[in-house]
């Protein structure tokens, strides 16, 4: 056993690790949101769970004051721990695959520590994970994403970053709270020590195991042919992490909406706010639309090319009572948009701070802000189903063209709600105002002109997927003597002809935008 330290020396380091406990707090949550946010990209396709739990903290004092009585504190680089744990081991693995990620990440000392506890071609079995430290230091892309504050008052302090399974966590849980923590100075210096041993190994080679099987029936059910038919959505849910993205769950069932209101739409007062809203003085930044839309524009030239505006003015909810059904509006550019709800922009820093576009949409428990906290452009979309008096549905296939979503199945009719709309009507009502918005849209899209008793509003919802963008929902019954796409009228011309698996023509049916 290594000499105890002299306890006036163990006092005045743990006196200095107080002193900094709050910075390393604070290291360790913004490592662990980081390597959320590069999970997040990497399985952005996912359809299946991903992360299972993301975990930061700072070492306790009692820990610490124990190891110090060996170590000196300068040698300890993992006052801060930050941990990603998996929900399969093949996913794990991937996130893993290269040390040179996580250099341009966070800098050549990850990289250059980054290792595996147990490498697969060894015969031993116990506590394994990925490991790897991080010094935070200038030149990196986590450097670049904090806040300058935080760049300063972090800079040379260290985190170690732990990312494993669920099974190993299990196993390393266990063995660390019965094992480590009440043994702390166990030695195998006894045949009924080594093979107590043994048998926690015998676990571990059970956990590894289990591990293996569970990415095998992972992958069958992947390739069952029901599987191609599930929604594609981002890699946790709504309740089950705080920076949730496409959806929430509700008992087995996901919802890609928050429902704000259901009901008598007449009984919703619309409220004008005539002052345009100014994102870059929502951000508190001046240059951050410029900035943003730089980034965007640089990554993402196609997207750029495919819009067919920039600057027309908009209607953003500015703040919306569920009690009193008040709903207040004002005019938002276009460009705001695309630099705060559009997903290409989630992921964007904020311009002098280590906050991304899309932390900026949530508060700290997860739960989408209200509106008028929300720093986000928020500009009013609607969409409307369409339903045939044969009872059958119509649904759009997106042109390639489009900025957003071009090439996929949608709802048949969507579009933004214009400012200058209002004024053709004069009315602050929401069929009246955005009724006929949505009304426009379908004459516009599918050459329908629905009649007023044809059209039925269902309901405003915030959308997740474009962090609480503002939709509003309506349903039109129709009986249409023609359909129109960009090569002319359909046939046969007498009756609505409505995509279905035995009537393919249609699928052009969403070509005029």
């Amino acid at each position: 056993m290594s000499e105890t330290r002299d306890p006036s020396v163990v006092d005045k380091e743990l006196s200095e690790y107080q002193g900094k406990r709050e910075r390393y707090a604070k290291l360790a949550r913004l490592v662990a949101r980081f390597l959320e946010w590069q999970a997040c990209r990497d399985f952005a396709a996912a359809i299946w769970p991903v992360i299972h739990t993301v975990q930061h903290r700072p070492k306790s004092l009692s820990s610490l004051r124990r190891r110090l009585q060996k170590r000196p504190l300068a040698e300890f680089k993992d006052l801060a721990g930050a941990r990603i744990i998996f929900h399969f081991r093949d996913d794990l693995d991937s996130f893993c695959r290269s040390p040179d990620r996580f250099s341009s990440w966070f800098g050549v000392d990850s990289s250059e520590t980054f290792h595996k506890k147990i490498e697969p071609w060894t015969t031993e079995f116990g506590y394994d994970s990925y490991h790897f430290s991080v010094r935070v230091c200038p030149g990196n892309d986590f450097y670049r994403a904090l806040r300058r504050y935080d760049a300063e008052s972090l800079q040379g302090l260290w985190c170690e970053v732990q990312l494993r399974t669920v099974l190993q966590h299990a196993w390393a849980e266990a063995e660390h709270g019965l094992f480590y923590k009440l043994h702390p100075d166990f030695e195998l210096n006894s045949p009924q020590k080594m093979e107590s041993r043994r048998k926690w190994a015998m676990l571990a080679a059970h956990v590894e195991g289990l591990d293996e099987r569970f990415v095998d029936r992972k992958q069958f059910i992947l390739k069952l042919p029901e599987a191609k038919e599930l929604p594609v959505s981002s890699v946790w849910s709504y309740a089950g992490n705080k920076w949730g993205d496409a959806a929430y769950v509700r008992g087995n069932t996901r919802f890609g909406y928050v429902l704000e209101h259901q009901g008598d739409p007449s009984r919703i007062i619309v409220k004008p706010e005539w002052r345009l809203f100014d994102i870059n003085k929502a951000y508190g930044v001046g240059g951050f639309k410029q900035e943003v839309w730089g980034r965007i524009v640089e990554g993402n030239r196609e997207f750029v090319e495919r819009l067919h505006t920039y600057d027309t003015s908009l209607a953003r909810v500015a703040d919306w009572n569920s009690d009193n059904l008040t709903l207040v509006v004002q005019p938002a550019l276009y460009s705001d948009q695309v630099v705060s709800n559009h997903p290409f922009a989630h992921n964007q820093v904020v311009p002098g701070r280590s906050a991304t576009v899309k932390e900026t949409a949530f508060t700290d428990n997860g739960r989408l802000k209200p509106f008028r906290e929300s720093p986000l452009a928020n500009t009013i979309g609607v969409a409307c189903v369409v339903r045939t008096c044969d009872d059958r549905w119509i649904i759009g296939l997106r042109s390639e063209r489009l900025a957003i979503d071009g090439g996929t199945w949608s709802c048949p009719v969507s579009g933004a709600v214009e400012w200058r709309e209002r004024g053709a009507w004069d009315c602050w009502k929401i069929l009246d105002w955005i009724g006929r918005s949505a009304l426009l849209e379908c004459e516009q899209e599918l050459g329908i002109e629905v009649a007023p008793e044809c059209f039925k509003y269902l309901g405003f919802a915030r959308e997740l997927r474009r962090l609480g963008k503002p939709q509003i929902f309506f349903l039109s019954i129709c009986s249409v003597p023609r359909m129109v796409c960009q090569k002319g009228k359909f046939d046969p011309p007498g009756r609505c002809t409505p995509w279905t698996s035995r009537s393919p023509i249609s699928r052009c049916s969403r070509r005029t935008q």
